[in-house]
């Protein structure tokens, strides 16, 4: 009976001291895997495809996250500054590692135009012939202002006087209707103009408007700063790409412009002309 004690004390304590050297083996395997981390950046939250990775959405929907350096994936991304103006292909999920491989560079020449702009904005075409467009001299990068100015004011105040080439003669001039058989109340005043009650001056066929209500009205618009994204057509681009070359001669430049821009834009050109417009090259910043 002795014997069964002394082999069942013996097992334990082998038993025991397995375990403990097991444990302590454990603990020092985890205690160095522990030591060995390496601080990565993840999102906090879901990003959708094809979102511009702003300085304000890394700041506020990404974090500094230790990872054990073991578990790394291959070009994980291990700083914020790599990842300022890159555009995710796919979703990135919360609290994972992020390979930079999965990132456009909003940059790159060959990025996809639409992937270009954010969601307020547009791209927009418009003809760039040697005197609207600085004389060839516009490349991909630059900023211009974009100015309309009335073709010919004198034109345009006979369109709006309903004189001129607008006459209409067979009903013997321009005869203008009077503010009684127009049943309101508006008023022809000493200068010949015609304002509604509000004093408000009113433009259209058959109302009498000095050059300077013209000038008054149709004054230059300028669209500051625009930034060139494309010039010449997609076709000529890519074939400049694909020979090694440049662009050197184009027709029309496309533009990034804020979408109530383009409405406006496309209300200039019905009053003034599709084409009534220049373009001034901006100095280029300093990097």
């Amino acid at each position: 009976m002795k014997k069964v004690y002394l082999v069942a004390v013996v097992v334990a304590l082998v038993a025991g001291i397995c375990t403990f050297l097991f444990a302590n083996q454990l603990f020092k395997t985890v205690s160095a895997k522990s030591a060995d981390t390496t601080k990565v950046w993840v999102p906090i939250q879901n990003i959708e495809p094809n979102t511009k990775l702003s300085l304000d959405i890394l700041t506020n929907e990404f974090e500094e996250k230790d990872i054990f350096t073991k578990d790394l994936i291959e070009n994980v991304v291990l700083s914020k500054e790599d990842l300022v103006d890159k555009i995710n292909r796919e979703t990135l999920y919360a609290h994972e590692q992020i390979n930079i491989n999965r990132f456009y560079d909003s940059n790159a020449e060959n990025l996809a135009l639409s992937l270009k702009l954010s969601a307020d904005e547009q791209a927009y075409t418009i003809k760039a012939t040697e005197r609207q467009g600085v004389d060839g001299y516009i490349s991909v990068g630059d900023t211009v202002d974009l100015l309309y100015i009335p073709r010919d004011v004198e034109d345009l105040r006979d369109y709006i006087n309903g004189t001129g080439k607008y006459e209409d003669k067979e009903n013997g001039g321009s005869n203008p209707k009077s503010d009684t058989d127009k049943g309101n109340d508006n008023s022809t005043q000493k200068d010949g103009t015609k304002r509604d009650k509000d004093g408000k001056l009113l433009y259209g066929p058959n109302q009498d408007m000095t050059l300077e209500d013209i000038y008054s009205l149709y004054d230059v618009e300028v669209f500051s700063d625009l930034e060139v994204l494309a010039i010449s057509s997609h076709d000529a681009s890519s074939a400049s790409e694909q020979s090694g070359g440049e662009v050197t001669n184009y027709s029309n430049i496309t533009l990034r412009l804020r979408k109530e821009d383009v409405k406006e834009i496309k209300k200039l050109q019905v009053m003034f002309g599709e084409d009534s417009y220049t373009l001034a090259l901006n100095k280029k910043a300093n990097n």
